[in-house]
């Protein structure tokens, strides 16, 4: 086993991580209620989508060696990383969003999802070649919109939630 990921795994790691959100948020558009999470849902899946176009026309031209080797015992911990992302493939992705019980649940969900993402690529960054970081910084820099975006839904179900009991109607949880 080598010490340390080559480009090409590292964007393929990428893929596999923006195809879990895909499903997760093509699969929470199936059972979410609330207008505004929708909506932040269908958005949210144009942008993994983007990403994943990115991450492939990268990944075109990513027969080089890593900008610099990582230290020993990274390949392990990107490895953790992964593993224990709050789902770690598309059908773990699916099943999440299917068994949310609200549209809450589904957003932290999706911003438990993001914030895994977001380390990820904060951890990567450094290693892929100097011509090829603007495309992941700006990847993680949009990343850190997504998990601002749904921390912000999350606040206006809370709002809506609080009007809901107030008026005596069904209430979100």
């Amino acid at each position: 086993m080598s010490l340390f990921f080559s480009g090409r795994e590292i964007i393929q790691m990428a893929l596999a991580i923006e195809a879990s959100g895909k499903a997760f948020y093509r699969a929470a558009l199936t059972r979410v209620k609330e207008p505004p999470v929708k909506a932040a849902y269908e958005h949210l899946l144009v942008e993994e989508d983007r990403h994943a176009l990115e991450f492939t026309r990268l990944l075109a031209g990513l027969d080089q060696p890593l900008a610099q080797a990582p230290p020993e015992g990274f390949r392990e911990y990107l490895e953790t990383l992964i593993e224990s992302r709050v789902f770690n493939d598309e059908e773990g992705a699916r099943q999440k969003a299917l068994e949310a019980k609200s549209d809450v649940e589904a957003v932290q969900l999706g911003m438990s999802m993001e914030k895994d993402t977001i380390l990820f690529f904060a951890e990567v960054r450094d290693l892929v070649r100097r011509e090829d970081r603007a495309v992941v910084e700006r990847i993680l820099q949009e990343e850190r919109e997504h998990l601002r975006r749904l921390a912000l839904l999350r606040k206006e179900l809370a709002k809506l939630k609080s009007l809901q009991s107030a008026q005596g109607g069904a209430i979100l949880t």
